[in-house]
């Protein structure tokens, strides 16, 4: 689950500023929005789609016989 910090905190021996966005197990998520640490992330979709390169044209290999 994604939070947003609304307090520093520290998780698993890193520290994390106010405004930090951390992706944590649900429970661990739940817990610190119990106790006032964190907000959930709004969500904002699915990330969007890598611009694909344009085609390149293949080489045409001579099938002509000499």
């Amino acid at each position: 689950m994604r939070i947003k910090l609304i307090q520093p905190h520290t998780h698993a021996g890193v520290f994390h500023p106010s405004g930090a966005a951390l992706d944590l197990p649900e429970h661990d998520a739940r817990w610190l929005i119990r106790h006032g640490i964190a907000e959930p992330e709004p969500d904002r979709g699915p990330a969007p789609a890598p611009k694909a390169e344009p085609l390149r044209k293949a080489k045409t290999l001579s099938t002509a016989k000499e």
